[in-house]
């Protein structure tokens, strides 16, 4: 086993450390004072958010159908494409499955 040397931090090297620690200790104080006030925004524009679907309900709106047109708004052509084909996909599984049920039922009345 080989031994470390001990090297004897003189005060100048605790200075420097010292004033690293500082530095270190404002910047972190200032990424999380800026995330705690990025929490408060959103705190904010969530309640303004619920308010507004409540008026747009008031008014007969529903907010479900609300939620999915920004979905689709955000989407690119691309992604409306794809959803349109997953649609049909759906809608052709929804049509064999009647179908399939609508022949147990035919054969259960013969």
């Amino acid at each position: 086993m080989t031994r470390k040397p001990k090297v004897k931090e003189t005060a100048e090297d605790q200075a420097v450390t010292d004033k690293a620690m500082e530095n270190s200790g404002a910047r972190l104080l200032g990424i999380v004072e800026g995330l705690e006030g990025l929490a408060a925004r959103m705190d904010v524009l969530k309640k303004d958010r619920k308010q507004r679907i409540a008026a747009a309900k008031s008014e007969g709106f529903e907010p479900k159908a609300i939620a999915q047109l920004i979905k689709r708004r955000a989407m690119t052509p691309e992604q409306k494409e794809a959803q349109g084909e997953l649609l049909l996909v759906v809608e052709t599984y929804e049509a064999a499955t009647l179908l399939a049920e609508f022949g147990a039922a035919r054969a259960g009345l013969e």
